[in-house]
């Protein structure tokens, strides 16, 4: 499979690790996508669905689902957004610009919903991944980046090129805002040109300091709120539906939603 698979993006598909269960290995049959137990642990993938719209709405219906074959721990372990790598050219829709947004929003995204503390981490889950040697590739073209992270031996990224961009940022306990943000980011170009320039300061080592402090670090929990706040506005204007705008607003202490749904 080639790592970046190319053409029009707008597909949004999700994957909620939901932590601990007794369900036997294997994978099972959910409405929309599957919940797989490997390691003890579960998890439920949603398919490429055409918008966050229709993502979320599958993915609440399956998340339902899947808690009920699989009672554990309430709220999710962890929250991979997948999106189109975007198309071969040039510009906002492109898989080179948005190789570059999500890796540039990606420490402050870490720190905003970072959310499972211990052992010296405010991401748990994501921070000894992080500090491991090569864990986010190199900079440059996105093709001969990926292949050298690739050659280096490295198990996880925290953007995974699958055909499509896996975004692996979030903690729980909340999948719906981070999905919302996410894919708002990448999709509208005004709001991705917005978080560029909320992240541009940002140096390498920012994943590292996203994992280990999340919001406690002062200049990514600015850069985290400019982005949250980009992505509402992205949202507006797109006129996703109102239970996620204001899921979001909540995030970002901006007013709840006015006028129609």
């Amino acid at each position: 499979m080639t790592a970046f698979a190319t053409g029009p993006a707008g597909f949004v598909g999700l994957r909620v690790g939901l932590g601990p269960t007794v369900l036997p290995a294997g994978r099972h049959r959910l409405r929309h996508g599957h919940l797989t137990v490997a390691g003890g642990r579960a998890t439920v993938s949603v398919p490429p669905s055409p918008g966050l719209d229709v993502c979320a709405a599958r993915a609440a219906e399956d998340l339902a689902a899947a808690r009920a074959l699989a009672p554990g721990p309430a709220g999710a372990h962890g929250v991979r957004v997948c999106l189109d790598a975007g198309h071969e050219g040039p510009g906002p829709g492109g898989y080179r610009r948005r190789w570059a947004v999500a890796h540039a929003i990606g420490p402050a995204l870490v720190a905003a919903f970072a959310n499972t503390p211990g052992g010296g981490w405010a991401s748990a889950r994501l921070g000894p991944r992080l500090a491991a040697p090569g864990a986010v590739p190199g900079g440059g073209e996105p093709r001969a980046a990926w292949a050298a992270h690739r050659r280096s031996g490295a198990t996880w990224a925290p953007v995974t090129a699958r055909g499509f961009l896996e975004l692996d940022l979030a903690d729980g306990p909340d999948w719906l805002v981070p999905l919302a943000v996410t894919t708002a980011l990448l999709h509208d170009a005004r709001a991705a040109a917005e978080a560029l320039d909320a992240t541009a300061h940002l140096g390498r080592d920012a994943w590292v300091r996203a994992a280990r402090h999340g919001r406690a670090d002062a200049g990514l929990a600015a850069a985290g709120r400019a982005c949250l706040f980009a992505a509402y506005a992205a949202l507006a204007r797109q006129g996703v539906d109102r239970a996620t705008r204001d899921a979001v607003a909540a995030r970002v202490a901006l007013p709840a939603a006015r006028g129609p749904a």
